[in-house]
C-alpha cells in the first residue's frame, strides 16, 4: 500500500482494504463511458468516481425535467432545465478535481464518439434506437 494511501489522506483509502495495490491502480487507469444520466446512469457515474476510475465519459443529450426529480441523482429543483452532462460534470468533479471527464451532450449515434477510446462502456440509456 502506498504511503498517501496508508495515511489515510486519500479518498480512496478505504477501497485499498479490500483491493490489492494492484487492482486499484487497473481501476485509477481505466476510461469508462456511461450512455445515459437518468435513474440509473447518475448513481453509476457516481459510484465509479467514489471509486477511483480515473477517466469518465457521460453522454445524454437530455436536460433536467421536473419528472426526473423522483429517481434521477443530478435532478433538483434548482437544475431543471440544466443539461444533464453539465450537472453530472460538475457532480463528479466536485468528488474528485483529478478526475478527467468527458462530456457528450449528443443523442447516441453520434460520429464524435469513440467507443474504442474506452475500456469499458456501461447502457443506461432508455431509447430503444440508441441501444440498437
Amino acid at each position: 500500500m502506498n504511503a498517501e494511501i496508508a495515511s489515510m489522506t486519500s479518498p480512496f483509502t478505504r477501497i485499498t482494504y479490500v483491493l490489492s495495490d494492484q487492482q486499484f491502480e487497473r481501476i485509477r487507469h481505466a476510461k469508462v463511458l456511461v450512455f445515459g444520466l437518468g435513474g440509473v446512469g447518475s448513481f453509476v457515474c457516481e459510484a465509479l468516481v467514489r471509486s477511483g476510475v480515473g477517466t469518465l465519459g457521460v453522454v445524454d443529450h437530455d436536460v433536467v425535467d421536473i419528472t426526473n426529480l423522483n429517481r434521477q441523482l443530478i435532478a433538483t429543483m434548482a437544475a431543471v432545465g440544466q443539461r444533464k452532462t453539465d450537472l453530472m460534470r460538475d457532480r463528479c468533479l466536485s468528488i474528485n478535481p483529478d478526475l478527467t471527464l468527458i462530456t457528450y451532450p449528443v443523442f447516441y449515434p453520434d460520429p464524435t464518439i469513440d467507443v474504442s477510446a474506452y475500456d469499458l462502456v456501461i447502457d443506461a440509456i432508455d431509447s430503444v434506437p440508441s441501444k440498437i
